[in-house]
């Protein structure tokens, strides 16, 4: 079973690959040799009998009493990397549209053509034929991702050289509502305190911007002046001799 990226009756095998980590990832199964039912080490060795394996002699598991057969192992691969993924409708992009989404990524995904076994140098060609016109167009796609007996909803679009799957929340995930009544309440104070101009706190920001990155350079002073205070103190526990008091010039940059 493989990841599908539908466009009407066109279909495209496609691999996905998070960019950060994944949290569907198999992390709590851990790897065993076929020989000693034992766990494998960093270096591909048998912790029961020392002996170095191949990738063909390890399996996974939870534990060596839970050790998964030849045929869950593919049915969990499959679970994970199967599915397909619906393209909804395609619209074009403006000067906002990637910074309007910004507050409700969940998860971003670039989107490869599969080359999983048996794959199709036609399927790479159509892949990358449909990458170049939403780029050429300038238009994106909503897309639903059906995987794992779950649905997402997200949107496909070129992102630098890539092609990337951007996950969005459904709507009764929105939390617009609390977001409106806490902006109400902000709006409240202003109103209340009689505060007109917001924007007319720039000089202050940029006294602040300058005042920190006027201290930045101070940083490696601060941190060398602990090290000299950290030392004396060792030296004072090891000695029983009180050192001579050193004072830090310390400032705090934010001041």
């Amino acid at each position: 079973m493989v990841l599908k990226l539908q466009l009407g009756l066109l279909s495209i095998p496609i691999a996905t690959t998070n960019f950060s980590n994944s949290r569907y990832a198999s992390s709590s199964l851990h790897n065993f040799s076929t020989c000693c039912k034992e766990e494998v080490g960093n270096k591909n060795y048998c912790k029961g009998c020392g002996k170095l394996v191949s990738k063909e002699e390890i399996v996974k598991g939870i534990d060596k009493d839970t050790i998964l057969s030849k045929s869950q192992q593919d049915g969990l691969k499959n679970a994970l990397e199967g599915g397909l993924m619906e393209v909804m409708a395609i619209k074009d992009i403006n000067e906002t549209t990637t910074y309007d989404i910004l507050p409700f990524v969940q998860k971003a995904q670039m989107i490869l053509p599969s080359i999983s076994k048996g794959y199709k140098k036609i399927d790479i060609k159509t892949f990358y034929s449909f990458k170049a016109s939403l780029k050429e167009n300038n238009k994106f796609c909503i897309a639903k991702l059906t995987q794992r007996a779950t649905e997402h909803i997200g949107i496909v679009l070129n992102w630098k050289s890539d092609l990337i799957w951007i996950e969005m929340p459904f709507k009764h995930y929105s939390n617009s509502a609390e977001l409106d009544s806490q902006k109400e309440m902000v709006c409240n104070v202003v109103s209340n305190e009689k505060i007109t101009d917001l924007e007319g706190f720039k000089e202050q920001a940029t006294s602040f911007i300058n005042n920190f990155k006027s201290r930045v350079n101070d940083t490696s002073e601060i941190q060398e002046e602990k090290k000299i205070l950290l030392k004396s103190y060792i030296t004072e526990i090891e000695t029983g001799v009180k050192a001579e008091e050193i004072k830090l010039n310390e400032v705090n940059p934010f001041g």
